[in-house]
């Protein structure tokens, strides 16, 4: 029955009835009898026929514009879903379909739109939920994400942390002259160029920026720059990173690797690069130049009395007045320990010797202050002028070290310009210089022992002797061993040489011994002895050999180098002190053994290192460094022996200062054989109450 409502059907029926509505309303109207004319009442009809016709045309178009009012949304709807409701496509126009199909329809396109919304809304919350995952990401990683035109130099787009970390509102980064406006002017025309690039490329590039941020300080940015899209339509996408921290760390890291971590002047590398540089600027300008080479006097000693902590101090202070000394016309570096160079670019031999002692006049006006007690800084220094005495780091430093123990040699405190390169190897033993004299000496057995007595300051009796090495020459010209033990060394010869003047040393002693006239030796046991794994067997190998007795031998072992070797020192002394053996610290004040060292091995005497003993008559520092280390003597129940005493003065000084041993050229000089006398006449002074 659906076909009847179509609007074709509908039509004519309204027509028809309309008609017969009207027909029925006019017949009554004509009665013969009253003398109503029929012509009249079928006029009547006509009117009333067209104007009802007029209004049912009129109704119908009505009709037919609501129905095309409501198909054309429809259609419109139809159009833009069409993606959508694909599978009603073969539905018939609505024209066409009776009112209840159309509503139908309607019907199934809401509940498809209502389905599509949904969707799209998971869709919209998913995206969503990606967006905020991103935007945790770019925050947790700190990286800002930002988008410029190609072609165009002002952000389009910005995603992360941008203001918090760099302290910009998004409004700023959008600005067309941010990049301008913040980033280093250097750093600004580098990025210009790449972002107005439009090539196909699309290579990332990565660049290390200055940006200064929103409180006004600069930052350093890492920008990896991509472009991205088609010919027509390209754009830059840039990953920004906050490298700030980064920056100053391989900063940091390459002022460490410059700078001496305690003192903060330049270390040895930084150093010798510096000579380098002003080497080769003096070769080609053929200007002239000076190299200090500077150590500190008796700083072993006072950093272990004072301890590490103070003695760090105390070099630290050198370092600053010395950089200070020459910040305008030299270059200052620590080469080690306490060690330091100077370099005087421009500056003659006559120059070099001015600025010398001027370093030491101004150095002996100052000292360091710690806890009541004051230290001077003395230092000796050793010059070396180039290119006179080399062009190349190494040697001018080798050549100015020479100086420097020439310098120490004569006293300390001084200063020693560098001479000639063959009186230099005849100072520092050059392996060249010495193998043939040393390798004649182990063949032809041309070294032997010299004895030098060690007396009682109080009564003149001699206690002991020092056993010293030398090297005998076919004319008689005696070596000692800081001559030629490094030529030795670096010939393999050396283990050979100090083995041997092990055993003579005790068998010196067992002669005494079987023939009635027992001495008492020092031996000196270098580092290189003490860690051969053997060392102990052989002494006792030795001492039975030799019939020696292990109680009139004193094992002297040097203060200067014990600090890196205690575990082993302590390992020997422990072995050997269980046969008698007796112990002494060599050379003390001069090295750099703490109060925790000395406690921990038992030794027997701590012998004053020569340098210490001839200044304690005119430098009251020197003075009172004696007298601590007696104090320190006395309170590790060590008996004190002092080197080097040459004048009654001296003899004097180290009486009231109780010190009980000394050796010297006041009492004898070392010799061949030992002393013809038991006791050596000395002054009868007295000590002083």
């Amino acid at each position: 029955m659906s076909h009847w409502l179509a609007p074709s059907r509908i039509i004519p029926l309204l027509l028809a009835a309309w008609l017969l509505l009207v027909g029925a309303w006019l017949w009554p109207s004509y009665d013969p009898a009253a003398g109503i004319d029929l012509l009249a009442v079928l006029q009547e009809y006509a009117v009333a026929l067209v104007i009802s016709l007029v209004v049912l045309i009129g109704l119908c178009l009505l009709i037919v514009v609501i129905i095309r009012s409501v198909q054309q949304p429809v259609d419109n709807l139809e159009r833009h879903l069409g993606d959508v409701l694909h599978h009603v496509s073969d539905t018939v126009p609505i024209q066409d379909e009776p009112l209840l199909l159309v509503t139908e329809r309607i019907n199934r396109i809401i509940d498809l739109l209502r389905r599509e919304n949904t969707r799209l809304s998971r869709q919209l919350e998913q995206q969503q939920q990606l967006a905020k995952k991103q935007s945790q990401i770019l925050q947790s990683l700190e990286l800002v994400i930002w988008e410029v035109d190609a072609g165009q130099t002002h952000i389009s787009a910005i995603q992360g942390p941008a203001e918090r970390l760099f302290h910009h509102t998004e409004d700023t980064w959008r600005e067309p002259e941010f990049f301008k406006h913040y980033l280093h002017v250097e750093d600004y025309h580098k990025l210009r160029d790449r972002l107005q690039q439009t090539a196909a490329a699309t290579q990332s590039v990565r660049y290390e920026l200055r940006l200064r941020d929103g409180k006004d300080e600069w930052r350093w940015v890492q920008i990896d720059l991509t472009l991205l899209g088609q010919s027509t339509v390209q754009r830059h996408v840039g990953v920004l990173q906050d490298i700030t921290a980064a920056k100053q760390h391989q900063q940091q890291a390459v002022i460490s690797r410059q700078n001496d971590a305690l003192t903060g002047i330049g270390n040895r590398v930084w150093f010798i690069e510096q000579l380098e540089t002003r080497l080769e600027y003096a070769r080609h300008q053929r200007a002239p130049g000076a190299l200090f080479f500077l150590d500190l006097d008796r700083f072993e000693f006072s950093n272990s009395v004072f301890g590490q902590a103070v003695g760090d101090q105390f070099l630290q202070r050198f370092a600053a007045y010395l950089a200070e000394l020459f910040s305008e016309s030299g270059v200052v570096g620590r080469l080690g320990g306490d060690e330091f160079g100077v370099i005087l670019p421009n500056t003659s031999s006559e120059q070099a010797i001015e600025y010398v002692n001027q370093l030491l006049s101004t150095l002996h006006r100052l000292q360091f202050a710690h806890e009541g007690s004051y230290v001077p800084f003395s230092t000796s220094v050793g010059i070396a002028l180039f290119p006179e005495h080399g062009s190349e780091p190494y040697a001018l430093l080798t050549r100015a070290a020479v100086a420097l123990r020439q310098a120490k040699a004569r006293g300390r405190g001084t200063h020693q310009l560098a001479s000639g390169i063959q009186d230099d190897n005849q100072e520092t033993g050059d392996a060249a210089a010495w193998e043939k004299r040393l390798r004649e000496a182990v063949d032809y057995d041309l070294f032997t022992l010299y004895f030098q007595p060690i007396i009682d300051l109080d009564i003149g009796v001699i206690h002991y002797y020092e056993c010293l090495l030398r090297l005998i020459e076919p004319n008689g010209r005696a070596y000692g061993p800081g001559l030629f033990m490094n030529a030795a060394e670096h010939l393999g010869l050396r283990d050979v040489i100090e083995q041997r003047a092990l055993v003579s040393a005790i068998r010196a002693q067992g002669i005494g011994n079987r023939s009635g006239h027992p001495v008492s030796l020092t031996i000196n046991l270098s580092n290189r002895q003490l860690n051969q794994a053997d060392l102990v067997s052989q002494i006792r190998m030795t001492v039975k050999e030799q019939h020696a007795k292990p109680q009139r031998i004193v094992f002297e072992i040097n203060a200067k180098s014990a600090a890196n070797n205690m575990l082993r020192i302590r390992q020997v002394v422990t072995e050997l002190r269980k046969d008698g053996f007796r112990f002494a610290w060599d050379d003390f004040g001069v090295g750099a053994l703490s109060f925790a060292d000395l406690r921990s091995v038992p030794f027997d005497y701590i012998k004053i290192d020569g340098d210490l003993t001839t200044k304690i008559v005119w430098s009251p520092a020197d003075r009172a460094m004696v007298k601590a280390i007696v104090d320190l003597a006395q309170g590790l129940d060590m008996a004190l022996m002092a080197e080097s005493v040459e004048t009654e003065h001296m003899l004097r000084i180290l009486r009231d200062d109780h010190v009980t041993f000394g050796q010297g050229r006041l009492f004898a000089d070392p010799a061949p054989r030992f002393h013809e006398h038991e006791r050596i006449i000395v002054p009868e002074n007295q000590r002083t109450t």
